[in-house]
Protein backbone atom coordinates (compact mmCIF):
# COMPACT_ATOMS: atom_id res chain seq x y z
CA UNK A 1 0.00 0.00 0.00
CA UNK A 2 1.29 3.23 -0.98
CA UNK A 3 2.27 6.14 1.44
CA UNK A 4 -0.69 8.85 1.69
CA UNK A 5 0.24 12.40 -0.24
CA UNK A 6 0.74 14.89 2.49
CA UNK A 7 -1.90 17.82 2.18
CA UNK A 8 -0.41 21.09 1.13
CA UNK A 9 -0.57 23.77 3.39
CA UNK A 10 -2.22 26.65 0.93
CA UNK A 11 -3.57 30.23 1.78
CA UNK A 12 -5.22 32.31 -1.00
CA UNK A 13 -4.66 36.01 -0.90
CA UNK A 14 -7.06 37.60 -4.12
CA UNK A 15 -11.08 36.78 -4.58
CA UNK A 16 -13.43 34.16 -5.34
CA UNK A 17 -11.58 33.62 -8.84
CA UNK A 18 -9.18 30.88 -6.81
CA UNK A 19 -11.46 30.59 -3.89
CA UNK A 20 -13.52 28.57 -6.11
CA UNK A 21 -11.30 26.12 -7.81
CA UNK A 22 -11.95 24.52 -4.68
CA UNK A 23 -15.84 24.58 -4.65
CA UNK A 24 -15.80 23.66 -8.82
CA UNK A 25 -13.07 20.67 -8.55
CA UNK A 26 -13.28 19.62 -4.72
CA UNK A 27 -11.35 16.41 -5.52
CA UNK A 28 -8.41 19.30 -5.42
CA UNK A 29 -9.02 19.26 -1.49
CA UNK A 30 -7.35 15.61 -1.34
CA UNK A 31 -3.70 17.75 -2.37
CA UNK A 32 -4.82 20.90 -0.29
CA UNK A 33 -5.01 21.53 3.32
CA UNK A 34 -6.73 25.04 2.22
CA UNK A 35 -6.35 28.11 4.62
CA UNK A 36 -7.42 31.57 5.25
CA UNK A 37 -9.22 33.02 2.30
CA UNK A 38 -8.40 36.96 2.10
CA UNK A 39 -10.43 38.65 -0.30
CA UNK A 40 -12.25 42.17 -0.59
CA UNK A 41 -9.67 44.02 -0.07
CA UNK A 42 -7.62 46.50 -2.59
CA UNK A 43 -4.24 47.06 -2.92
CA UNK A 44 -4.49 50.62 -1.66
CA UNK A 45 -6.06 49.34 1.37
CA UNK A 46 -3.54 46.45 2.20
CA UNK A 47 -0.92 49.17 2.09
CA UNK A 48 -2.52 51.64 3.70
CA UNK A 49 -3.10 51.85 8.00
CA UNK A 50 -6.46 50.98 9.51
CA UNK A 51 -8.09 54.15 9.78
CA UNK A 52 -8.56 55.10 13.53
CA UNK A 53 -12.03 56.11 12.99
CA UNK A 54 -13.43 52.87 11.81
CA UNK A 55 -11.70 50.79 13.80
CA UNK A 56 -13.29 52.66 17.05
CA UNK A 57 -16.43 52.07 15.84
CA UNK A 58 -15.69 48.07 15.84
CA UNK A 59 -16.22 47.16 18.81
CA UNK A 60 -20.00 46.82 18.58
CA UNK A 61 -19.95 45.18 14.98
CA UNK A 62 -21.21 41.52 14.70
CA UNK A 63 -19.13 39.53 11.76
CA UNK A 64 -20.90 36.43 11.90
CA UNK A 65 -21.35 36.71 8.31
CA UNK A 66 -18.56 36.00 5.68
CA UNK A 67 -19.03 39.64 4.30
CA UNK A 68 -18.61 41.04 7.67
CA UNK A 69 -15.80 39.25 8.77
CA UNK A 70 -14.20 40.36 5.00
CA UNK A 71 -15.08 44.09 6.54
CA UNK A 72 -13.43 43.56 9.64
CA UNK A 73 -10.12 41.94 8.51
CA UNK A 74 -10.19 44.77 5.68
CA UNK A 75 -10.65 47.40 8.50
CA UNK A 76 -7.95 46.43 11.13
CA UNK A 77 -5.40 45.62 8.48
CA UNK A 78 -5.17 41.79 9.66
CA UNK A 79 -4.61 39.75 6.30
CA UNK A 80 -0.87 39.69 7.47
CA UNK A 81 -0.99 38.27 10.34
CA UNK A 82 -3.92 35.80 9.82
CA UNK A 83 -1.97 34.63 6.95
CA UNK A 84 1.42 34.26 9.04
CA UNK A 85 -0.55 32.66 11.64
CA UNK A 86 -1.40 29.84 9.26
CA UNK A 87 2.55 29.48 8.08
CA UNK A 88 1.22 28.50 4.43
CA UNK A 89 4.12 26.40 2.01
CA UNK A 90 2.00 28.27 -0.53
CA UNK A 91 0.10 31.66 -1.22
CA UNK A 92 -2.04 32.32 -4.10
CA UNK A 93 -2.33 35.31 -5.74
CA UNK A 94 -4.73 37.06 -7.86
CA UNK A 95 -5.88 40.80 -8.29
CA UNK A 96 -9.86 40.47 -9.25
CA UNK A 97 -10.45 42.54 -6.10
CA UNK A 98 -8.90 45.68 -7.92
CA UNK A 99 -12.34 46.22 -9.40
CA UNK A 100 -13.68 47.83 -5.73
CA UNK A 101 -12.93 51.47 -4.90
CA UNK A 102 -11.23 52.10 -1.98
CA UNK A 103 -12.21 54.64 0.94
CA UNK A 104 -9.27 57.15 1.60
CA UNK A 105 -9.23 58.42 5.35
CA UNK A 106 -6.53 60.76 6.40
CA UNK A 107 -4.79 58.39 8.69
CA UNK A 108 -5.98 55.42 6.11
CA UNK A 109 -7.59 53.49 3.40
CA UNK A 110 -10.85 50.87 3.56
CA UNK A 111 -12.07 49.17 1.00
CA UNK A 112 -15.64 49.96 -0.52
CA UNK A 113 -18.21 46.94 -0.14
CA UNK A 114 -21.76 46.47 0.79
CA UNK A 115 -20.68 46.10 4.13
CA UNK A 116 -18.25 49.08 4.73
CA UNK A 117 -20.88 51.60 3.40
CA UNK A 118 -23.19 50.21 5.88
CA UNK A 119 -21.39 50.77 8.47
CA UNK A 120 -19.82 54.27 7.77
CA UNK A 121 -23.70 55.40 7.14
CA UNK A 122 -24.34 53.40 10.72
CA UNK A 123 -21.61 54.98 12.24
CA UNK A 124 -22.01 58.98 10.46
CA UNK A 125 -18.85 58.30 8.94
CA UNK A 126 -19.98 58.27 5.24
CA UNK A 127 -18.35 61.84 4.50
CA UNK A 128 -15.58 61.60 5.84
CA UNK A 129 -13.43 59.46 3.50
CA UNK A 130 -13.14 60.45 -0.37
CA UNK A 131 -13.17 57.36 -3.07
CA UNK A 132 -10.82 56.61 -5.47
CA UNK A 133 -12.16 54.22 -8.09
CA UNK A 134 -10.71 52.28 -10.32
CA UNK A 135 -9.02 54.38 -13.69
CA UNK A 136 -9.61 57.64 -11.54
CA UNK A 137 -6.66 60.22 -12.01
CA UNK A 138 -5.01 59.48 -9.56
CA UNK A 139 -5.94 55.34 -9.30
CA UNK A 140 -2.79 54.18 -11.32
CA UNK A 141 0.07 55.65 -8.93
CA UNK A 142 -1.99 55.03 -6.23
CA UNK A 143 -1.91 50.87 -7.43
CA UNK A 144 1.81 50.96 -8.12
CA UNK A 145 3.11 52.22 -4.78
CA UNK A 146 0.33 50.21 -2.78
CA UNK A 147 1.88 46.86 -5.57
CA UNK A 148 5.00 47.12 -4.69
CA UNK A 149 4.16 47.69 -0.33
CA UNK A 150 2.71 44.27 -1.22
CA UNK A 151 5.53 43.17 -2.28
CA UNK A 152 7.62 44.05 0.42
CA UNK A 153 5.30 43.31 3.07
CA UNK A 154 4.42 39.68 1.58
CA UNK A 155 8.56 39.12 1.55
CA UNK A 156 9.16 40.34 5.31
CA UNK A 157 6.21 38.30 6.88
CA UNK A 158 5.87 35.16 5.27
CA UNK A 159 9.86 34.27 4.65
CA UNK A 160 10.06 31.05 3.34
CA UNK A 161 6.60 30.83 1.45
CA UNK A 162 6.32 29.90 -1.68
CA UNK A 163 4.12 32.51 -4.02
CA UNK A 164 1.82 31.67 -7.03
CA UNK A 165 0.29 34.30 -9.16
CA UNK A 166 -3.29 33.29 -10.63
CA UNK A 167 -3.38 35.68 -13.34
CA UNK A 168 -6.45 35.55 -13.84
CA UNK A 169 -8.28 37.91 -16.62
CA UNK A 170 -11.25 39.32 -17.34
CA UNK A 171 -13.00 36.37 -20.38
CA UNK A 172 -13.75 38.36 -23.59
CA UNK A 173 -16.58 35.50 -24.03
CA UNK A 174 -19.15 33.50 -22.27
CA UNK A 175 -20.66 29.84 -22.42
CA UNK A 176 -24.51 30.19 -22.97
CA UNK A 177 -26.49 27.40 -23.58
CA UNK A 178 -23.74 25.44 -24.92
CA UNK A 179 -22.69 28.25 -27.43
CA UNK A 180 -20.00 30.62 -26.86
CA UNK A 181 -20.91 34.58 -27.25
CA UNK A 182 -18.98 37.96 -26.64
CA UNK A 183 -19.62 39.99 -24.10
CA UNK A 184 -21.08 43.09 -25.35
CA UNK A 185 -18.76 45.85 -24.77
CA UNK A 186 -15.05 44.34 -24.80
CA UNK A 187 -13.59 47.81 -24.47
CA UNK A 188 -13.59 47.78 -20.38
CA UNK A 189 -12.47 44.27 -20.20
CA UNK A 190 -9.39 44.75 -22.54
CA UNK A 191 -8.71 48.11 -20.16
CA UNK A 192 -8.86 45.86 -17.16
CA UNK A 193 -6.82 43.33 -18.91
CA UNK A 194 -4.29 45.90 -19.84
CA UNK A 195 -3.53 46.65 -16.13
CA UNK A 196 -3.90 43.09 -14.91
CA UNK A 197 -1.18 41.63 -17.52
CA UNK A 198 1.05 44.66 -16.12
CA UNK A 199 0.45 43.99 -12.66
CA UNK A 200 0.84 40.39 -12.70
CA UNK A 201 4.12 40.42 -14.27
CA UNK A 202 5.25 43.14 -11.45
CA UNK A 203 3.61 40.74 -8.91
CA UNK A 204 5.35 37.69 -10.24
CA UNK A 205 9.01 39.34 -10.69
CA UNK A 206 8.62 41.09 -7.52
CA UNK A 207 7.79 37.65 -5.47
CA UNK A 208 10.13 35.53 -7.74
CA UNK A 209 7.00 33.94 -8.76
CA UNK A 210 5.36 31.64 -11.48
CA UNK A 211 2.28 32.69 -13.08
CA UNK A 212 -0.44 29.87 -13.87
CA UNK A 213 -3.85 30.30 -16.15
CA UNK A 214 -5.31 29.47 -19.07
CA UNK A 215 -4.73 32.83 -20.59
CA UNK A 216 -6.75 35.61 -22.32
CA UNK A 217 -7.97 32.93 -25.47
CA UNK A 218 -8.29 30.01 -22.43
CA UNK A 219 -11.04 31.84 -20.55
CA UNK A 220 -14.73 31.74 -20.76
CA UNK A 221 -17.20 32.67 -18.64
CA UNK A 222 -20.57 31.41 -18.16
CA UNK A 223 -21.31 27.97 -18.64
CA UNK A 224 -20.66 26.30 -15.38
CA UNK A 225 -20.55 29.18 -13.21
CA UNK A 226 -21.03 29.83 -9.73
CA UNK A 227 -22.03 33.16 -9.54
CA UNK A 228 -23.78 35.89 -11.78
CA UNK A 229 -22.77 36.12 -15.13
CA UNK A 230 -19.88 38.75 -15.30
CA UNK A 231 -16.20 38.28 -17.15
CA UNK A 232 -14.59 36.75 -13.87
CA UNK A 233 -17.04 33.89 -12.99
CA UNK A 234 -15.95 31.50 -15.40
CA UNK A 235 -16.86 28.26 -16.70
CA UNK A 236 -15.86 25.31 -14.98
CA UNK A 237 -13.19 24.51 -17.67
CA UNK A 238 -11.03 26.90 -17.12
CA UNK A 239 -10.50 25.94 -13.10
CA UNK A 240 -9.71 22.04 -14.86
CA UNK A 241 -7.14 23.60 -16.45
CA UNK A 242 -5.72 26.22 -13.74
CA UNK A 243 -5.48 22.77 -11.71
CA UNK A 244 -3.59 20.76 -13.60
CA UNK A 245 -0.85 23.82 -13.79
CA UNK A 246 -1.03 24.58 -10.01
CA UNK A 247 -1.14 20.94 -8.90
CA UNK A 248 2.41 20.39 -11.18
CA UNK A 249 3.80 23.40 -9.17
CA UNK A 250 2.94 22.21 -5.66
CA UNK A 251 4.29 18.93 -6.68
CA UNK A 252 7.30 20.44 -8.32
CA UNK A 253 10.71 21.35 -5.88
CA UNK A 254 11.44 24.04 -8.12
CA UNK A 255 8.76 26.56 -7.44
CA UNK A 256 10.11 29.60 -6.40
CA UNK A 257 10.78 30.15 -2.58
CA UNK A 258 11.78 33.10 -0.68
CA UNK A 259 14.12 33.19 1.99
CA UNK A 260 15.27 35.00 4.74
Amino acid sequence: MSDAIAKHRLAILGSCVTRDLFTHLPEALERVELGPYVSRATLISMASSAPARVVAKLGAHVAKRFDDRRFVLDARKDYFRVLAKFKPETVVLDLIDERHATYLFDDGALTVTKVSKEFLVEHGLQRVPRTVSPFDPEWPALQERSLEALIHRLRADLPGTRFIVHAAPYALRYLSSGEVRSFPDPEPIRRWNAYLDDAYAQLAEGLAAPSVGPGHSGTLAGGQHLWDLTPFHYDVGYYRILWAALAALLSSPTVARLST
